[in-house]
């Protein structure tokens, strides 16, 4: 019972943030550090997180109450439907207003100097990672190829040995 009310406490505090940030998307971009503030898909990509996140509340919320009903994957299709039909429902509803009007003072775009160079740190770092997987992987068929190979000579020599010492035997006629 305690699991079932966490779950729709979890909910329910995943719904008002997530609506509270749908609503107030430049306050969750924080001071501007990566994103300019004045660009509209800065403000669309925090819209669609917190819709997001809305959508997660309402999944955990309704798992309490799907659970007893459907079990299985026709329990999970359920929960996934019903929340993305409440997801959209939860969200607030925004007057429509005119787009921003970019000043002369700062150059237009999503990223701001810092967030551009950071941008360009996280695609170094990830080109970087990937050729060390790829080296690593590389490494890896080489070793297991070396370990094929070791195993193919010891079961030769292993044959060969049985070999001579059947040849051996035969050589040497009955004992008595």
């Amino acid at each position: 019972m305690l699991s079932a009310a966490l779950h729709v406490a979890a909910g329910c505090a995943l719904i008002l943030f997530g609506r509270w940030a749908y609503r107030h998307p430049m306050r969750v971009q924080g001071q501007a550090l990566l994103a300019n503030p004045e660009a509209l898909s800065a403000a669309w990509v925090t819209k669609a997180w917190s819709l997001l996140v809305i959508f997660a509340g309402s999944y955990t919320a309704l798992i309490v109450a799907t659970t007893r009903l459907a079990k299985g994957l026709g329990g999970i299709l359920l929960d996934l439907g019903l929340s993305a039909v409440l997801a959209w429902y939860l969200k607030p509803k925004l007057p429509r207003s005119a787009p921003p009007v970019r000043t002369a003072g700062r150059p237009g775009g999503v990223l701001t100097a810092t967030g551009r160079q950071l941008a360009w740190v996280m695609v170094a770092a990830a080109v970087a990672i990937t050729v060390a997987n790829i080296a690593l992987v590389w490494l890896h068929i080489a070793l297991t190829l070396a370990v094929v190979v070791e195993v193919a000579l010891l079961a030769s020599l292993v044959l060969f040995l049985l070999r001579r010492r059947t040849r051996e035997g035969q050589n040497e006629g009955p004992r008595k």
